[in-house]
């Protein structure tokens, strides 16, 4: 359904463009969208590639069990019903700290291995369990205390001061992150009534 409201939009724009006197415009404004696509893509990459090794090291050396055990009282809070040895809760950890630095790219493959895990324990694959759900929206609205995208983007679109998003950034996703776990409590609580 996503893809036909894009075609759409490109449809509109397009013929607006032509049918507005500015055909010549249509392959200037794609030309130069594709170019700074690359551009931005460029700039990503490498941001991207140095918080995944980053990460990496992070693994090798220990951390990811350090973050564990720093993340482990609230998480057992957050996922009541995972067992407490569950390697899951070394993933989930590592996805909660990759969000914190706003690392939503290199939290993408932590998130995933976390969900692996907690399928291997999954009596009706099929069916995701309380954990993953609740683990996704933690995921979704996870807070960021440094948006690390955000502000690598805002620089290379030019803005003067790219690191003002931090205060809103921290507010907004704190407030995102409460509201949707005490949604999910609630969800939670009226399906098992």
């Amino acid at each position: 359904m996503i893809h036909w409201i894009w075609v759409g939009m490109i449809v509109a724009g397009s013929l607006r463009l032509m049918l507005g006197g500015q055909p010549e415009q249509v392959n200037l404004v794609m030309l130069e969208g594709a170019k700074q696509a690359v551009a931005i893509t460029i700039g990503l990459c490498g941001t991207m590639a140095f918080w995944m090794g980053i990460l990496k090291i992070a693994e090798k050396s220990g951390c990811i069990e350090l973050f564990t055990k720093w993340f482990s009282p609230l998480l057992r809070i957050i996922f009541p019903k995972l067992a407490k040895d569950h390697k899951a809760f070394g993933w989930i950890a590592s996805n909660a700290a990759a969000n914190l630095l706003g690392m939503g790219n290199a939290a993408t493959p932590l998130g995933i291995r976390a969900m692996q895990a907690m399928q291997e324990t999954n009596t009706s694959p099929e069916v995701a369990t309380t954990e993953m759900r609740t683990f996704v929206i933690m995921n979704t609205a996870g807070v960021t205390l440094i948006p690390v995208t955000v502000i690598a983007l805002r620089h290379f679109l030019g803005a003067t001061v790219p690191d003002a998003i931090i205060l809103p950034s921290i507010i907004t996703t704190f407030c995102a992150l409460a509201i949707a776990l005490v949604m999910d409590r609630l969800f939670q609580r009226r399906n098992r009534a």
